[in-house]
């Protein structure tokens, strides 16, 4: 009794690793196969519901009036969006993985990495308002690091 049990869920486990990969195996017929191709087809619907948002995110980021970036725990600049290009001035290839504080004057240049280190330790989203400057010095723009 315990095999009709464990062959179907050793099968959908076998499976399931070789979703996270990447691969589709063919599920020959036999137990369990109902079920793997239920998960097959509730993960292609899950990817398209992902992929959907995505897309839905990236067109209302690409045509915000507001500046919008992004950064890692480590503070590299892993995206910006067209407003927030003309706003400093930077085009973005200039600075992706750029540390985020090329765009903060003295003093918060100096202590933003301090901040980094302070919320990946302790969790607290230290927000503190500051003065940006544009790559051109000319501009400067409020906002909340």
């Amino acid at each position: 009794m315990a095999w009709r049990l464990s062959r179907p869920l050793s099968n959908l486990a076998d499976v399931a690793e070789s979703i996270s990969r990447g691969d589709w195996p063919e599920i020959s017929s036999g137990s369990g196969t109902a079920e793997v191709n239920a998960l097959r087809r509730a993960i292609r619907a899950r990817e398209a519901t992902v992929e959907d948002q995505r897309r839905r995110l990236h067109a209302v980021l690409e045509t915000a009036v507001n500046g919008v970036l992004t950064i890692d725990e480590s503070g590299p600049i892993e995206s910006m969006n067209p407003a927030a290009c003309r706003i400093f001035g930077y085009d973005l290839e200039e600075v992706l993985g750029q540390n985020v504080k090329v765009l903060m004057p003295s003093p918060y240049h100096e202590e933003h990495d301090g901040y980094i280190a302070n919320h990946i330790e302790t969790g607290e989203a230290r927000i503190s308002a500051s003065v940006e400057r544009s790559k051109d010095c000319a501009r400067t723009v409020v906002g909340f690091l």
